[in-house]
C-alpha cells in the first residue's frame, strides 16, 4: 500500500478507514519491533487490519492462532471469519476439520445457524 505503485505511496497524509485504533497501535508496534501478541481479545480486529494493510506476517500469525483455537464448537465461526478475510489455507484446514469432526460439529450451536447453501 505505502511502498508499491498505489496512490498512497506518493501521499504525505493518508486517511485509513475501517481499522480499529487498538489494532493499528499493535501493527505500528509490530513494524518497529517485529513482535506481536495475538489473543482472543484482539484477533477479530487484528486480522482484518493486517489484511487491509497487507502485513502478511501478521496475517499468518493470526491464522496460526485461530488454527490452534479450533474445536468442534467454533470451527464453523472460524471458517466464516477466515473466509471473509481471505485466509485460504486456514479455510481449507477448517473445512477438513469440519468434515473429520462432523458428528461433533453438527451438535454445536453454530451449526444450527449455518446458511443452507453452506450445508
Amino acid at each position: 500500500m505505502f511502498t508499491g505503485e498505489l496512490a498512497e505511496s506518493r501521499q504525505t497524509e493518508i486517511i485509513i478507514r475501517d481499522i480499529d485504533e487498538y489494532a493499528m497501535e499493535l501493527l505500528i508496534e509490530y513494524c518497529y519491533t517485529s513482535r506481536i501478541v495475538v489473543d482472543e481479545k484482539n484477533i477479530q480486529m487484528l486480522l482484518p487490519a493486517a489484511c487491509i494493510l497487507q502485513i502478511e506476517e501478521v496475517q499468518i500469525t493470526c491464522c496460526e492462532f485461530l488454527q490452534k483455537q479450533r474445536d468442534p464448537t467454533n470451527c464453523l465461526d472460524i471458517r466464516a471469519f477466515t473466509d471473509t478475510h481471505s485466509c485460504r489455507e486456514l479455510l481449507r484446514i477448517a473445512d477438513r476439520y469440519t468434515q473429520q469432526h462432523f458428528i461433533d460439529v453438527k451438535e454445536s450451536e453454530e451449526f444450527l445457524f449455518l446458511p443452507i447453501n453452506q450445508l
